[in-house]
């Protein structure tokens, strides 16, 4: 069984990443040069429309000083029947680079904030009264990298808050296609679709001169029944107010403090 520390840590990245500005100002032509929408096909290497796609989206936000973003993020739990069930949550996301962050989310477990001041991350509980804290490296990307590692845990979303995104996303595919212009939420997206030996990602990505990721969604094709996780990302903003204070953790002074602990696994492959 995990300890409680170590179920709070997991609990809050994941919550938070369940996934930055100004602007080159250049906007990848959607005329002749698009692929034909009407027919995607998989490819065994990525589409270099994608790859461009993917460059720009990650050229655009590597020159962000700072960003804020809200995530509306659904997982689905499989049952052991086999029914999937869909559990949802906000994250609200505050970054100043290169080593800011502050997030407040909402789920069913209350509302939770989470700093990182350069040095310490720390995760407050607001229902509960519960905070903790652990040391990491003084740069944003570094400390997610750090925590990921020491508590086993995945965070769909970090390489959108930290790092490189071309970098990243690459990185992890094997193979990807330009699926076409498609509707959402009153405009047209470039969609599309990447894949790994693990997992299908899709990615909808604005058509105009501020290229930015609106929803991605992750199937796990190798976990027992394939579960997604997706992720609506609106409200970005690229001018937000970011002083020192926004990011450093003052607990209540009737708050209750945990000790972080590292997810241990047994020889058996079980966290506990």
């Amino acid at each position: 069984m995990k300890s409680v520390a170590s179920r709070l840590v997991v609990c809050c990245l994941t919550l938070l990443f369940c996934t930055s500005a100004h602007a080159t100002g250049e906007n990848i032509s959607t005329d002749k040069d698009t692929p034909d929408s009407t027919n995607p096909k998989t490819i065994s290497q990525i589409d270099p429309f994608v790859d461009a796609l993917v460059k720009q989206v990650s050229d655009y936000l590597s020159t962000a000083k700072s960003f804020s973003v809200r995530s509306n993020a659904t997982f689905e739990e499989v049952l052991p029947t086999g029914q999937k069930i869909q559990i949802s949550r906000t994250a609200d996301v505050l970054v100043r680079r290169p080593d800011r962050l502050q997030a407040e989310i909402e789920s069913d477990q209350g509302i939770t904030r989470f700093y990182y001041d350069g040095k310490i991350m720390s995760r407050f509980d607001l229902d509960k009264n519960v905070y903790a804290s652990i040391d990491v490296p003084d740069n944003l990307e570094a400390a997610l990298d750090d925590a990921m590692e020491r508590f086993q845990i995945d965070a769909p979303l970090a390489d959108l808050i930290a790092g490189n995104i071309h970098e990243n996303f690459i990185a992890k595919t094997e193979s990807g296609s330009y699926v076409g212009l498609h509707y959402l939420d009153g405009n047209k997206y470039h969609h599309l679709a990447l894949s790994n030996k693990n997992v299908d990602f899709q990615v909808w990505i604005t058509d105009d001169t501020a290229p930015l990721i609106r929803k991605i969604v992750i199937t796990y094709r190798h976990l027992d029944g394939a579960p997604q996780f997706t992720a609506i990302l609106s409200d970005w903003n690229f001018n937000p107010r970011t002083p020192d204070m926004v990011f450093e953790f003052f607990p209540p002074i009737d708050a209750d403090k945990i000790e972080y602990l590292p997810v241990k696994t047994s020889q058996s492959g079980e966290e506990k």
